[in-house]
């Protein structure tokens, strides 16, 4: 059995999407959230043909309490 796919263009609450001839998701674009106490905060984003991009930031007050940093420049 084969399947045809049809080039169509979606538009949801998320934003724009295309499918190819194929049935690939193409020209998108994916806002990694992670939750926090906060709320949710974007933490990295995925786009077609490249790799995933996350970036996970933790704040100075909370990363050092309790803990001792030690700085060093080599020139």
């Amino acid at each position: 059995m084969q399947i045809l796919f049809v080039l169509s263009n979606i538009f949801g609450i998320t934003g724009g999407i295309t499918f190819n001839g194929e049935g690939v998701r193409s020209m998108f674009h994916l806002d990694l959230m992670h939750l926090m106490e906060e709320g949710l905060v974007k933490m990295g984003e995925m786009l077609p043909g490249q790799t995933v991009n996350i970036t996970r930031y933790v704040g100075l007050e909370d990363a050092s309490i309790q803990r001792t940093l030690i700085v060093t420049t080599i020139k």
